[in-house]
């Protein structure tokens, strides 16, 4: 760093002298100094009289050259040790506190261990509240093991068993003609069940949601009886009774008539299909009702077999035409 050298100034210029007033006796004037009694304590005459005039100096002398402030080198940065270095800036170009990081990890691991100490107040699937497991009611099937072929849509509920095909298997259904009684017939290729029922001598198809329950009619104590359901319908649920009866030789009118005066309260009017079969197709208070009696041979054993089907809605009416359109044709 420099600096100019300093500037001489020159000596001050004495002003006018001291004079001495020329009366003695007058008062002293002003702006002037009194004599003393003591000559060795006279001002001396080589100083002005105090604030006599005022007085002068020379101006402070100016520097041709514009002031230039000091330079100074750069500073270099310090040296960083090898593997450190500053830490990168968060987003907004500040930093946040060691403090801030300190106290945020404090808290997280005080989380962390009131959770492995208390984990029943965070966790409901504790071991106490094992037992506290919402309970429901099981699926009611209306009047399953009620007398068939009579009105199975009663609402007293009873607690049965989910309707399963017997055990052991029945027969096996036979590969014949498909024939159509009433209504639509199962399509090839369309899925179904294969009720293989104990006792009865023939198989057949069901929709895949349908199951059966074996039953009895009280003034047909030897005929083999199944009552079928649909057990995902619900309220309404579409039904068919089968019973099936031997007869001693070849079925007479007699034994057919018999058949349905002990299983129905009341015959209905039937139109006759062929000499084989007669069925009554109706709708009652808004239900389907389709009623067949029908006579057939298998392995020498003739058989009288009614059938009573019904469907509340209907969405559920082709499933009951298709199933009984398969018995017909399983019992030729």
């Amino acid at each position: 760093m420099t600096y100019p050298p300093p500037q001489q100034f020159p000596p001050p210029q004495p002003g006018p002298p001291w004079q001495q007033p020329t009366d003695p006796g007058a008062p002293p004037a002003e702006n002037s100094y009194a004599l003393y009694d003591n000559p060795a304590r006279q001002p001396d005459p080589s100083y002005p009289p105090f604030a006599s005039a005022e007085p002068s100096y020379p101006p402070f002398p100016q520097s041709a050259e514009p002031y230039a402030p000091p330079s100074m080198a750069p500073l270099a940065p310090p040296a960083l040790q090898p593997g450190y270095g500053p830490p990168p800036p968060r987003p907004g170009g500040e930093r946040m506190p060691a403090v801030l990081v300190g106290i945020g990890i404090v808290l997280a691991l005080i989380g962390l261990v009131i959770v492995l100490v208390s984990p029943k107040s965070f966790f409901k699937g504790s071991a106490d509240s094992a037992g506290a497991i919402p309970t429901a009611e099981p699926t009611r099937i209306d009047n399953l093991t009620g007398d068939p072929f009579t009105d199975g849509g009663s609402e007293a509920p009873s607690a049965q068993p989910s309707a399963q095909p017997s055990s052991p298997a029945g027969p096996e259904r036979r590969d014949l003609p498909a024939r159509t009684l009433v209504g639509p017939s199962f399509a090839s290729g369309e899925q179904t069940y294969a009720m293989k029922l104990n006792g009865m001598p023939f198989a057949f198809n069901t929709p895949p949601t349908w199951g059966c329950l074996r039953a009895s009619v009280d003034g047909l104590p030897d005929a083999v009886v199944w009552r079928c359901i649909d057990e995902q319908a619900g309220s309404g649920r579409p039904q068919i009774d089968l019973a099936a009866a031997k007869c001693a030789s070849t079925c007479t009118a007699a034994e057919r008539d018999n058949v349905d005066k002990k299983a129905m309260s009341t015959v209905p009017p039937y139109a006759t299909k062929d000499a084989t079969t007669r069925y009554a197709e109706r709708t009652e208070s808004g239900k389907y009702l389709l009623t067949v009696n029908h006579t057939f041979a298998i392995d020498g054993q003739n058989w009288v077999l009614l059938i009573d089907a019904e469907a509340s809605k209907a969405e559920h009416k082709p499933g009951v035409q298709k199933t009984v359109n398969d018995i017909w044709s399983q019992t030729p």
